[in-house]
């Protein structure tokens, strides 16, 4: 959170309430690979000619903290809706907004500068089942819709002064996702790329912060 605006509510923006949980210093892990072992290859990002295929984007561009990939998955068109419960407070959070602000905000997630409290985001942990796809009577029924349950987002901080290790998690969530098949076609394929053109965040789960 370099600016006011913030890095998704129930993201990275409740840090100043989370740090007064987090008191004791980060000390590393025990055991796993060796340091000299080299890490595992990532894996690549598929060609957006399905549905499924964005949402595996989605999850790894989050995993991997890369706002390129993220950038392409989301339409001109694009907007988020918060949950009823995150509008307002202390950040004034808006009930929706579009491409732009959604890219400023999980940019300065995803960067290396540390938010207005010192803390700086490491890693973090996206993962979710996909429902069916379904026409989208609500909005518009040229667009596909796919409910996600069983969000599970773990994002992992740690105050770039002290030290102290801030972890945020979020379980049980539930997100309606909208997607437009666009003009853009892929050259092998000759298939329509496909984009999110709406994310409607319906939280259902549980918030908790761990140091």
């Amino acid at each position: 959170m370099i600016n006011l605006r913030p890095a998704r509510t129930r993201v990275f923006a409740l840090v100043p309430l989370l740090i007064l949980l987090a008191g004791c210093p980060f000390s590393p892990e025990k055991g796993g690979t060796k340091p000299d072992d080299p890490p595992p290859p990532p894996p690549d990002y598929k060609v957006r000619t399905s549905i499924s295929n964005v949402l595996f984007n989605l999850r790894l561009s989050w995993t991997e903290k890369n706002i390129t990939e993220y950038t392409a998955l989301l339409h001109p068109e694009f907007t988020f809706i918060f949950s009823p419960q995150d509008v307002g407070g202390p950040n004034n959070i808006p009930e929706e907004w579009g491409r732009a602000d959604e890219l400023e905000s999980i940019t300065n997630l995803f960067g290396s500068k540390a938010n207005v409290d010192g803390y700086r985001c490491e890693t973090i942990r996206l993962t979710f089942t996909a429902g069916p796809e379904t026409p989208a009577q609500q909005y518009d029924t040229t667009w596909t819709k796919v409910t996600l349950t069983e969000v599970h987002l773990q994002v992992d901080s740690r105050h770039e002064i002290s030290g102290l290790q801030l972890l945020y998690e979020v379980l049980g969530d539930q997100a309606d996702f909208y997607f437009k098949e666009t003009a853009e076609i892929d050259p092998v394929s000759q298939k329509k790329l496909w984009q999110i053109v709406l994310w409607e965040d319906k939280p259902r789960g549980v918030l908790a912060a761990m140091n």
